[in-house]
This record gives structure tokens, C-alpha cells and sequence, in this order.
């Protein structure tokens, strides 16, 4: 984390071709459904590759999986 809610990747590697060689764009913002907190607002970093022109933005792995708003930790206690 940055500041305030907004995240950055600390090595952006691209996960098309592999290279370190970006530009920094704009932040992209999700509204995930957090445990403690509820709806909260986040904002992921996005990039550029300069090697083969791909637009990635960060990932909250540990908390979110790609396209889905819900914690890990509230599919769980809802499993359960």
C-alpha cells in the first residue's frame, strides 16, 4: 500500500511477456466487500508494458480473486 487505499505493485513484471520495462497509468478503483470493514474503496495501480504494449494492474491475491468483489474470508464463514 501506498497511501491511503491505493496499492502499487513493488517489482511490476508484465505476465505476458515477462519484462520489467513500464509506464506507470492511471489508478483503477473496486469496491470489494471487506470482514471487519464492509464496502470499502480501493485503488489498484495500472501499467503499461514498453515491450509488448499490455495494460496490467495490480492484484490483491491474498484478498480477492480476479473479477469478484467478496474476501476469502467472508466466502468462507458464509461455507461454513
Amino acid at each position: 500500500m501506498v497511501n491511503n487505499n491505493h496499492f502499487e505493485l513493488k517489482i511490476p513484471l508484465c505476465p505476458k511477456c515477462g519484462s520489467d520495462k513500464f509506464s506507470k497509468q492511471e489508478y483503477g478503483q473496486i469496491k470489494p466487500i471487506l470482514l471487519q470493514i464492509g464496502r470499502k474503496k480501493l485503488y489498484l495501480r495500472r501499467y503499461k508494458c514498453k515491450k509488448c504494449g499490455r495494460k496490467y494492474q495490480t492484484q490483491l491475491k491474498g484478498l480477492l480473486d480476479k473479477f469478484n468483489t467478496i474476501s476469502h474470508i467472508i466466502k468462507e464463514n458464509i461455507y461454513e
